[in-house]
């Protein structure tokens, strides 16, 4: 059983809490446990794969579309490998971004999705 904590340390803890309706308990809230995160390096891979496909593939200016076109698409691949190159995403071991983002939980979860909603939408174009 938890010992008696005064109320500034029980509200000081992140995960105790005191209830001001009783006396003398602390309540315990458990960490919430999210699912394992992703991995940014096979996400960037899969992202500069997805850009280099569509750069290769029969191309078709029109126009009339709202698709971008293929020297736009180039690009921004371009600009997506530069930012890749300049956080590290594509090493590995100490200098790659996974490792500098290893702590910040919130920070690798943002760039995941990132990552994802990029690639899918580059799927989509496909």
């Amino acid at each position: 059983m938890a010992e008696r904590r005064s109320s500034r340390t029980a509200a000081a803890s992140s995960n105790v809490a005191t209830d001001p309706g009783l006396t003398n308990q602390l309540i315990f809230f458990a960490p919430k446990m999210g699912s394992p995160q992703q991995e940014l390096q096979p996400l960037g891979r899969t992202v500069a794969g997805t850009f280099k496909r569509l750069v290769e593939a029969p191309w078709t200016d029109d126009p009339e579309t709202t698709i971008p076109s293929r020297r736009r698409i180039a690009a921004e691949e371009e600009r997506f490998r530069l930012w890749a190159r300049t956080l590290g995403l594509f090493q590995t071991g100490h200098a790659s971004l996974d490792y500098r983002v290893r702590d910040a939980s919130f920070v690798k979860a943002s760039l995941a999705n990132l990552l994802t909603e990029l690639r899918d939408h580059l799927q989509n174009r496909q």
